[in-house]
């Protein structure tokens, strides 16, 4: 009987190592990365176009719309991610 137990605690402890080890992933290195830079003149500038520049922005200033998802698609563009403008009626 006590063999039994004894056996039932070492499969216990067994899976609760595998269940932490498949939780926590302690084999698996965290890759060591950099933030960029941040250009607080940049991002000003951008928050300036959007909240000054193409003001107001709603359903009934369409020019105000286009030109906030142009220049929003030629930032992206820049920096050379992949954008494009997706068409929907109002």
């Amino acid at each position: 009987m006590r063999t039994v137990v004894l056996i039932g605690l070492l499969i216990a402890a067994i899976a609760a190592l595998v269940a932490i080890a498949l939780v926590t992933q302690p084999l698996v290195a965290p890759i060591r990365s950099t933030p960029p830079q941040v250009d607080e003149a940049r991002l000003q500038e951008h928050v300036k176009r959007l909240s000054i520049d193409f003001y107001p922005r709603s359903h009934d200033k369409f020019d105000n719309l286009d030109r906030a998802a142009k220049y929003i698609e030629a930032q992206f563009t820049a920096v050379g991610a992949a954008a494009s403008l997706q068409a929907f009626k109002v």
